[in-house]
């Protein structure tokens, strides 16, 4: 890909500079967030998710499928949660106000009676509390966990079916994609559990209630007065924590990728002596906002949460007034006005237990509208869908194609043309050599060949004559099994070196004989040598304890071992000494025979013995036909050629004559 294509897009604005002229200031849209951010502005961000807590309907239906093996510990969970929100008020109203009174009651025996009648009362009501406890909780919690694994299989299949350009997305970083695969999951996950605990308070809030209007309505009437206030502190409590939370997942977001590509690229930060510049950038993403903005915020929260818990004291004092004035003027007595009191006071606490589910529904909601958005994306070129044409001809020529007047811009650089109507056909078994300028458009060429992009006009054509078929209208799972490719920074798993090879095949695919013989080729006889393991070789992270010759080896054997009609060298030896080079471009030809292959190369001498060069320049095909064809048009491919003979002499450790030695 050319350079600078996962750059993120900037916006211009005019500034003015010393001499009054108008320069161009650009600025980031994550800069921009940052400066509202300090002004006490709303963000983007913060509206975006405002706007989705008003308006968005979380398709329950769609959502509960994820868990369709577990609906059937819905019921058991429901009930066991509303049997243990049931037992406070009950246990309240009858065991502890029975115990109660029997305590003030001068005979003796019968206090005894009582008071042990309510201590079994208070042990049963324990252990249907523990066992209604145990039993919702597993419940709820299996079927969240249930839910969010498939929820992460369908969100990680979903970005591996997008296209190329999506993950070109700067919004779409492996750190930024990680982020929401845990994030959303990990919201839905509590939202679920959240359900069981909401039951058992709303559970507690309706029998705490209904016990309080049977024994005394006036009490009843007082307390349900009251609970206009836990709603208001709830409220301002949920506003303080979602704009807080809102600013920390975005900061999260940014802090994620920072140590992701830190991480992923250590040996760059260390070599560069960056550590402190990557603590201090990682320490002003997550530093906490400016003081008085902080201090109001957590104020607010101080404000909700304490207004939240002087309320049940405040309801327990209007109650004891009201139960007094009851009680004076005759209209109930103190058992019954006990027995009301404690049904309102565990209602109270029943309800600030379920309103917290609040909070939980309204961050699950943002979660579910993010996951779904992402599920519902339809991919432009998707790699996991066996659809389009897979040719039943078994004599296509597959290593045939045809460009015709191609154009292409990268998706999010639009921009910027790449291809500006490029135009070749290459016939089959040719090798075929891709050089130009840097930017030129070579790797895309390549890219388009993959499938990785569709261009934006124009077509490529597969095959010969009146057989030739589109290559958009093939099966691409069928067609990039067709295609093997070497890339110019090879990728290793951190696994065995057979593993590497194999990746892609199907167990028993390739023969044990065949695999050596790839081996051979590729000049992996590192792997047989004094401190090799042969194929149980480990690479180690990323290829890590290779060296970048033999990472490139194990990925030219990988691509030899799918014995494709097609393949595609990017600056394949690139990596090699002169002495490993040598074998391997031997043994790439070799491979190479009978086959259809495109290789890139700035050391043009590696591709001298192609069948046909093309030589990209500003996304045309400038030149195109054998090397002695290209030399003797005197055109940018002898230019090519001296600047890199002129390279390599003037390279120090190229050999210097006697004369000058």
């Amino acid at each position: 890909m050319a350079a600078g294509q996962e750059q993120e897009e900037t916006g211009n604005q005019p500034t003015s500079d010393a001499n009054g002229k108008q320069a161009v200031a650009v600025i980031s849209p994550d800069k921009l967030e940052e400066e509202a951010a300090k002004n006490g502005e709303e963000t983007e961000e913060e509206r975006r998710e405002k706007e989705i807590q008003k308006t968005y309907k979380v398709p329950l239906s769609r959502l509960m499928s994820f868990c369709r093996p577990e609906w059937c510990l819905i019921v058991p969970g429901l009930l066991a949660a509303l049997a243990s929100g049931s037992t406070f008020p009950l246990g309240g109203a009858f065991a502890l106000v029975e115990g109660m009174v029997a305590f003030i009651n001068p005979d003796k025996e019968v206090m005894k009676r009582e008071t042990e009648k309510a201590a079994i009362w208070f042990t049963a009501m324990g252990l249907t509390r523990f066992f209604a406890v145990l039993t919702y909780y597993t419940c709820f919690g299996m079927i969240a966990e249930g839910m969010t694994k498939r929820c992460r299989q369908a969100m990680l299949e979903t970005m591996c079916r997008q296209e190329i350009g999506f993950h070109d997305n700067p919004e779409h970083t492996p750190g930024r994609l990680s982020h929401l695969l845990q994030l959303c999951t990990y919201r839905v996950q509590t939202f679920v559990i959240a359900v069981g605990d909401s039951a058992d308070g709303m559970c507690a809030v309706i029998v705490g209630v209904t016990l309080s209007f049977y024994y005394s309505w006036e009490m009843a009437l007082t307390a349900l007065g009251g609970m206009p206030l836990f709603a208001i502190a709830d409220a301002i409590q949920t506003a303080v924590v979602l704009g807080t939370a809102t600013k920390a997942n975005k900061n999260a977001k940014l802090a994620q990728q920072v140590v992701s590509d830190a991480i992923g690229n250590v040996r760059t930060v260390q070599a560069s002596n960056c550590e402190k510049d990557l603590l201090q950038l990682y320490s002003d993403i997550l530093a906490p906002p400016p003081f008085r903005k902080q201090a109001l915020a957590f104020l607010a929260g101080g404000f909700g949460f304490g207004l939240s818990q002087a309320a049940t004291f405040w309801i327990i004092s209007a109650e004891f007034w009201i139960m007094g004035i009851i009680i004076e003027n005759g209209r109930g007595d103190f058992y019954n006005c006990q027995k009301a009191f404690v049904g309102t006071l565990w209602a109270a606490f029943g309800l600030s237990s379920a309103l917290m589910m609040t909070r939980d529904m309204n961050k699950a909601k943002v979660a579910a509208h993010d996951m779904f958005q992402l599920l519902d994306r339809k991919s432009q070129i998707d790699g996991l869908e066996p659809t389009g044409v897979t040719p039943a001809d078994p004599n296509m020529k597959l290593g045939h194609f045809e460009f015709t007047d191609v154009k292409f811009f990268y998706p999010f650089r639009p921009n910027v043309q790449v291809l500006k109507g490029v135009t070749f056909t290459v016939k089959e078994g040719q090798s075929v050599g891709v050089v130009g300028p840097s930017g030129g458009g070579k790797s895309t060429v390549m890219a388009l060949i993959q499938r990785f992009y569709d261009p934006q006009s124009g077509q490529v054509f597969i095959g010969e004559g009146s057989g030739k078929v589109a290559l958009d209208s093939l099966n691409i799972r069928w067609w990039r099994r067709q295609v093997g490719y070497v890339g110019q920074e090879p990728v290793l798993f951190n696994t065995t070196v057979l593993e590497n090879v194999k990746y892609g095949l199907q167990d028993g695919e390739v023969s044990e004989k065949h695999l050596n013989d790839c081996k051979a080729m590729a000049n992996l006889s590192f792997l047989d040598g004094e401190h090799g393991q042969g194929w149980e070789t480990r690479v180690g992270p990323k290829g890590g304890r290779l060296s970048g010759g033999q990472k490139q080896r194990v990925a030219i054997c990988r691509a030899l071992a799918r014995s494709p009609p097609v393949l595609l060298f990017d600056e394949a030896t690139s990596a090699l000494d002169s002495n490993s080079e040598r074998k391997v471009q031997k043994a790439i030809e070799e491979a190479c025979r009978g086959r259809t292959s495109f290789s890139i190369a700035h050391r043009l001498s590696t591709i001298q013995g192609c069948d046909v060069i093309i030589v990209v320049a500003d996304g045309r095909i400038v030149e195109q036909g054998s090397h002695e064809e290209l030399m003797s048009l005197d055109g940018v491919y002898r230019k090519l050629q001296a600047q890199s003979s002129s390279a390599k002499s003037a390279s120090p450790l190229a050999p210097r004559s006697p004369a000058t030695s």
